[in-house]
């Protein structure tokens, strides 16, 4: 009488956890590109908002709010720089601390150091880096350069 063995070998079962492996790889490498993926979008959609309150304000003849809450300036962008903004500080100096504040970036995100307004002009500039990508605001759109 021949005993038969049920069930899988060594062998076949360190290959079947190998395949999972290389799948489950190929799967992370993909999924962390779509994270990036999504928090460009985020960014994107942030900087975009808060466009319509930038041009209120620099219609008012008002400057952009750049600096940590607390201790805010104008940002004018003087002597060839520019000022960077903080997350929670009001956009426009002249408005409350209730009206649109500028957002919080995602993880590996900052605001450039490029804000300031020309209220001659009537223009404006601000942005935001992260993960290669440059995500800058002006009075004519944003534009995302890689």
């Amino acid at each position: 009488m021949h005993r038969k063995n049920k069930g899988f070998t060594l062998i076949e079962l360190l290959v079947v956890i190998s395949i999972i492996g290389v799948l489950a790889s190929i799967v992370l490498v993909s999924l962390q590109s779509a994270r990036e993926r999504a928090r460009l979008a985020d960014v994107q959609s942030s900087l975009r908002s808060i466009v319509p309150a930038v041009v209120l304000c620099v219609d008012s003849n008002s400057d952009l709010t750049c600096g940590q809450s607390g201790q805010t300036f104008p940002c004018t962008g003087q002597d060839g720089g520019g000022d960077q903004p903080s997350a929670g500080v009001p956009i426009c100096g002249n408005l409350s601390a209730t009206d649109v504040a500028w957002p919080n970036l995602p993880a590996g995100w900052s605001y450039g150091n490029n804000a300031r307004t020309n209220q001659i002009e009537s223009t404006f500039e601000y942005s935001a880096t992260g993960n290669g990508n440059t995500v800058t605001c002006t009075e004519t759109g944003c534009q995302t350069e890689n």
